[in-house]
């Protein structure tokens, strides 16, 4: 494949993807049709927790810190510290808000999209490091791996947008790995 068909390839799957965000500009409409999830879990537990810390070499959850109040229907999720895990259950997406080992809050997710592969690096770039920094990341990076027996792996990227929205609408977007979830809030409860 030549460098032209793949820029047109790449161009097509760019208009494809932005084609159902520009058809949804009704974020009230957007909103009012979510359900309120009535998913019950066990103590409060996610229950892929401990298979994603056994798979993993640290958490896998992003924090999200909120200062101010969200709302999603009768949900209220007040200003704090949140780890967020997207969940798939029957068929439909999920963001678990979870403090404190504990899962306080689940969001429907409003539009679950795939995010290229290249996204990360774009809004996430490294750091330019020194010699001497790049020497030394080399040097730990070889001794990790020659003393590390877990066979961890190393957790997929995420990246968390916040945005306020005309008619009173927070838009959250949540990146974890190859995926993209969005999710509608409210700024009042009314």
């Amino acid at each position: 494949m030549n460098k032209q068909t793949k820029i047109f390839i790449s161009a097509c799957l760019l208009l494809l993807t932005a084609i159902p965000v520009w058809a949804s500009n009704d974020y009230e409409q957007l909103y009012n049709e979510a359900e309120v999830p009535k998913i019950k879990l066990m103590h409060d537990l996610d229950p892929y927790q401990n298979e994603d810390y056994f798979n993993y070499a640290w958490s896998p959850y992003p924090l999200f810190r909120t200062a101010s109040t969200l709302y999603f229907k009768d949900i209220t999720i007040p200003p704090g510290y949140y780890l967020l895990a997207a969940r798939e259950i029957r068929g439909k997406d999920y963001v678990f808000f979870k403090e404190s080992g504990k899962v306080k809050y689940i969001i429907p997710v409003i539009d679950t999209q795939t995010v290229l592969e290249d996204f990360y690096k774009r809004r996430m770039p490294e750091p330019q490091l020194t010699k001497t920094q790049k020497a030394k990341k080399k040097i730990g990076n070889f001794f990790t791996n020659l003393f590390s027996n877990s066979k961890k792996q190393t957790p997929p990227s995420s990246f968390i947008e916040a945005k306020k929205l005309d008619g009173n609408f927070y838009e959250i977007i949540y990146y974890y790995g190859n995926k993209k979830y969005t999710m509608y809030f409210r700024t009042s409860s009314f």
